[in-house]
């Protein structure tokens, strides 16, 4: 399975098709790790191609599991080639917004969509066992 999403009523968050290039990697390449990312927010959707470091990815990851634990309020994921951004706010009551930008060339979604805690945990697995790889 290639995918990690978190759903919420109708609203979904989905990284899919996660690849890492770990001999890019190894050489200090930081366009190394590459996924698309769904959103649907509302009555509107959108799809975009992410490029990251697999080492800012793991951070990203390590964060979300902080907010899982009530231990951090904010993790943010930022796309290294048009500036894309998925972000994760706790209010550290179990309750999480997410939010962020989808950004392909002219085209541009805004979303943001309330969550619970209860959805984090199967989506951190997943990318856990990626970032493991």
């Amino acid at each position: 399975m290639n995918t990690a999403e978190i759903r919420y009523g109708s609203d979904l968050l989905a990284i899919e098709n996660f690849k890492t290039y770990k001999e890019d990697a190894e050489q200090g390449n930081p366009y190394n790790t590459f996924f698309y990312d769904r959103i649907i927010s509302g009555e509107f959707s959108g799809c975009a191609k992410y490029i990251c470091d697999i080492k800012e990815f793991g951070a990203f990851v390590s964060k979300l599991k902080q907010i899982y634990d009530f231990k951090l309020d904010e993790a943010v994921l930022t796309d290294i080639g048009y500036g894309s951004s998925i972000v994760f706010k706790s209010d550290k009551r179990g309750h999480i917004k997410l939010s962020g930008k989808l950004l392909v060339l002219e085209h541009s979604l805004t979303f943001s969509f309330n969550a619970d805690q209860t959805v984090l945990k199967p989506f951190i697995e997943m990318l856990q066992i990626w970032t493991e790889n």
